[in-house]
């Protein structure tokens, strides 16, 4: 399909085969010297009004990147998704952002703040373990800051599902269990991020599973009712449109199918579940989660979802980047001639994504991180770390004892290329060399041995030997907790080495998912981190006594 734009004129400057530069609004700010205009829902033709819904992202075929830069070109494109590993947005991303002349939309999940800032934490959890809106209002202002001077402004955060312990694979991504609290925190979250002119995605509506499936590898179901939902899951959403009105911008639609509603459709393809939340008076964006999860595409296919996704109320799509970008932008103009969905449904939902597009013109009022806030965040970390002793027992272990430490390791193998890879990359947060150094330094006189998550018989014979020759054994240990894993606990394996130890266990020091050490044979001392580096850090310290564990367990 040919990208037209309406002129002004009857002659127009045609590039690449297609026409360009359609009407605007008034200039508003600058961009590398361009100047920035916000578009007009009347001066878009029906084919650029299309692309408006789509976000690029993915970048997976040579196509896509030339393919993006001429729908922005054109006005045709809603936003970018930024890669957040290195150098990925300076080849993919920039070129796209650099050929608009309007706020085109650059997004990215940014749950742990900015990737490439220094304020990172570990995660919503640590949030909801310290459970103070001001630290959480802070965070997000310096998320918002430090990703708004990168180029960035739509961040796909705060998830505001409730904590669910049978929902292991997606406990560290929640603040906690209780729908209030979320509320709370998800409030002051969402608030920093339209000060900010950044427009925030609360996730992932409607927020309630009776299953612990993972939406990227199979269907997730919730049978709750919609009074049901109202009454919990749906609390915290409620709370920030009340409180937030304009400012409470964005909602992200998972794929759960809530068979009370519609038994028919995921709720992100489903009207009569993006129904309830605009009957509750939200008015932004509402936005698709991934159209690539596996979990929708079995039911509807690559092209299907699309023009569903829309007709159901979806006002900007993450399409499938396992498809080539000119392909989702075909399949989409193609369900909107066969009639999927109607003008007036594309006109409504573009006319969102324009009103969202200009306000991210919005600057924050201060251009870097205030020493204040900068203090707050920082020391998120630390208090969020969580203890749970024996009556009368301190969290603390002798310093001078001659402990043995058993620490995680992921496990390796070679993939199909014959790269040596892993669960965890490398330089992310757990790293058993820092771990190591750490113990050395805080416990001179004890010793580290290491063992796999899926323990080798003879990493168990060592760590089983070992142990005789010390006092007392401490364990430390990870979960990850991440899409097509399904799940994120300790393996049987290590259960079993930890078992083995009986009474002989002075502490379990554990980074990731709290809730893995349930099945654990009973300890002491059980001190709990979150996913990231400092926070691994900030619990040996806890370990060591240098300073309490402040943090309380979400659920």
């Amino acid at each position: 399909m040919e990208i037209r734009k309406k002129t002004k004129k009857d002659g127009c400057c045609a590039k690449n085969g297609l026409l360009l530069r359609g009407g605007y609004a008034i200039m508003t700010t600058t961009k590398r010297g361009v100047r920035m205009k916000a578009l007009r829902l009347k001066d878009l033709t029906v084919e650029q009004k299309l692309g408006q819904l789509l976000i690029a992202r993915g970048f997976q075929f040579p196509d896509d990147v030339p393919f993006a830069v001429e729908l922005a070109k054109n006005h045709a494109l809603g936003g970018v998704q930024g890669p957040v590993w290195a150098g990925g947005f300076e080849r993919m991303a920039a070129p796209i952002i650099a050929a608009a002349d309007y706020p085109l939309f650059v997004a990215a999940d940014m749950e742990a703040g900015y990737p490439f800032g220094d304020l990172l934490i570990a995660g919503n959890m640590a949030l909801g373990a310290i459970d103070d809106p001001e630290t959480v209002y802070c965070f997000a202002k310096a998320t918002a800051i430090q990703a708004k001077a990168a180029g960035f402004n739509m961040i796909w955060s705060p998830v505001v599902d409730a904590a669910d312990l049978d929902r292991p694979n997606v406990i560290t991504r929640c603040m906690n269990a209780d729908p209030q609290k979320i509320g709370r925190l998800a409030t002051a979250y969402m608030r920093a991020f339209a000060e900010c002119g950044i427009i925030g995605s609360a996730k992932h509506y409607p927020s309630g599973d009776d299953n612990p499936a993972d939406s990227h590898m199979t269907e997730a179901l919730c049978r709750k009712t919609k009074e049901e939902l109202l009454a919990g899951n749906l609390k915290p959403y409620l709370e920030m449109i009340a409180a937030l009105g304009e400012d409470m911008t964005g909602i992200m639609v998972g794929h759960t199918r809530c068979t009370a509603i519609d038994p028919d459709h995921p709720a992100s393809l489903s009207k009569p579940c993006i129904d309830i939340i605009r009957e509750a008076g939200f008015d932004g964006l509402v936005i698709t989660d991934s159209l690539a999860m596996v979990g929708i595409i079995q039911q509807f296919g690559d092209r299907g979802t699309l023009g569903l996704a829309v007709a159901a109320g979806n006002d900007l799509l993450l399409p499938n980047m396992r498809i080539p970008l000119r392909d989702t932008y075909r399949h989409l103009c193609d369900a909107y001639r066969e009639g999927v969905f109607s003008e007036e449904r594309l006109n409504e939902a573009v006319a969102r994504v324009l009103r969202a597009q200009e306000r991210t013109l919005r600057q924050p009022a201060e251009r870097t991180v205030s020493a204040a806030d900068r203090a707050v965040v920082e020391k998120i970390d630390r208090d969020s770390i969580c203890a749970v002793t024996a009556d009368g027992l301190s969290h603390a272990i002798s310093r001078n004892g001659r402990h043995l430490f058993a620490v995680q390791t992921e496990n390796l193998y070679r993939d199909s290329a014959g790269e040596i890879v892993g669960e965890i990359s490398a330089g992310a947060w757990w790293d058993p060399a820092a771990i190591e150094a750490q113990i050395k330094a805080d416990f001179p006189q004890s010793d580290v041995i290491f063992f796999s998550e899926f323990p080798h018989f003879s990493q168990v014979e060592r760590v089983c030997y070992a142990a005789t020759q010390h006092e007392d054994v401490v364990y430390v240990t990870y979960t990850q907790g991440r899409c097509y894993e399904g799940t994120d606990g300790l393996t049987e394996r290590t259960r079993a080495l930890m078992a083995a130890m009986g009474s002989h266990i002075a502490a379990i020091v554990h980074c990731g998912n709290p809730y893995a050490l349930e099945p654990v044979v009973p300890v002491p001392r059980k001190i709990y981190g979150f996913p990231g580096k400092r926070s691994v850090a900030c619990a040996l310290d806890v370990l060591a006594g240098k300073y309490p564990a402040t943090g309380k367990l979400p659920i």
